[in-house]
């Protein structure tokens, strides 16, 4: 059995802050919402796609989505709690 997760962030976009008309209020206003990601989890072979619901069930990084970290670095560290709490689910259901 293979899994992937893929932790996702948009592509840099050009800042607004080089615009005329933006509002001092707003300038920095990207820094502080965080860095959007979107997570997918693969399983291959497909008898074992019924998995992937377990472990989008315990994923830390998909339960704390809605709220986008700082930095790539937190995205990453993430990640890595999600592979410690996936090889616990797994054992849980038999796999070692």
């Amino acid at each position: 059995m293979a899994i992937r997760t893929t932790i996702a962030t948009p592509q840099s976009v050009p800042s607004s802050d080089n615009k005329p008309n933006t509002p001092p209020h707003t300038q920095n206003q990207k820094s502080h919402q965080g860095i959007p990601y979107e997570v997918k989890i693969h399983i291959t072979p497909k008898k074992y796609q019924n998995l992937e619901a377990v472990l989008e069930s315990v994923s830390h990084a998909i339960q704390l989505q809605n709220k986008p970290p700082p930095s790539s670095l937190l995205i990453h560290h993430r990640a890595e709690q999600d592979m410690e709490i996936f090889t616990r689910a797994l054992r849980s259901r038999g796999f070692y």
